[in-house]
């Protein structure tokens, strides 16, 4: 496991195998986002995320079963999130604590420094230059204030038939409601159009939105040159 700062605040665990990383991002990503009330903003053990994963696979392809580590590849957890975690779950496995302590170093005290963010990728990823790009806009998003308002003033002129069919894919690949806006975001300013024909079901004349890409692409442009 390494962590690097890729921008300003922004830091990349990387993780050797996918197992790994799942095994060591499960709780945080599940306590920030998990479609779960059970589970979402609350402690849970480790056994109970799996069980409770199994019983209610959000996929709905596979109830009944643990696919959790072959269903994510990426995480993503904001500062402030990631402080409350560490305070709240004290039965931290080795992973965990780790993660915690990498981060510690680099960001200082993050008890008080919550304006930070974590992603989480795994060495050997085929697509994980995607994934970090993908989790950059969600790190812009929370870190930057005139970033998210920029987005979400793009969003509004957006086609309201395209936000409810990628509001419907975000449901139907697991994704709490109160995180839509900023996956609607990320997926829009950083997905190839097969992307979204698959997973998202838009029409064979669908184009990316240009002044919101451009928009990211040039912010971060900026941030790498920081």
């Amino acid at each position: 496991m390494k962590v690097s700062e890729i921008r300003t605040k922004v830091y990349v665990v990387e993780c050797k195998t996918r197992f790994d990383l799942c095994s060591t991002f499960m709780r945080m990503q599940e306590f920030y986002e998990s479609p779960f009330k059970e589970i979402r903003g609350q402690y849970f053990s480790h056994e109970e995320c799996i069980d409770h994963y199994a019983k209610h696979n959000p996929t709905k392809k596979n109830s009944g079963k643990f696919t959790y580590f072959d269903d994510w590849s990426g995480f993503n957890i904001p500062g402030d999130v990631f402080v409350e975690w560490w305070c709240v779950f004290k039965d931290r496995w080795n992973k965990e604590e780790r993660v915690g302590r990498l981060i510690e170093e680099m960001n200082g005290d993050f008890g008080i420094n919550t304006r930070f963010y974590v992603i989480g990728v795994f060495e050997k990823d085929k697509h994980k230059n995607g994934t970090i790009k993908h989790e950059l806009a969600h790190a812009y998003w929370y870190i930057y204030p005139e970033y998210q308002n920029a987005m979400k003033k793009f969003m509004r002129k957006l086609d309201p038939k395209l936000k409810k069919l990628i509001k419907t894919g975000l449901k139907a690949m697991g994704y709490n409601r109160s995180v839509h806006a900023d996956e609607m975001h990320a997926y829009l300013v950083t997905s190839p159009k097969s992307y979204m024909k698959k997973w998202f079901k838009v029409d064979n004349d669908f184009e990316l939105p240009k002044e919101m890409v451009s928009y990211f692409k040039e912010f971060d442009k900026e941030q790498k040159e920081r």
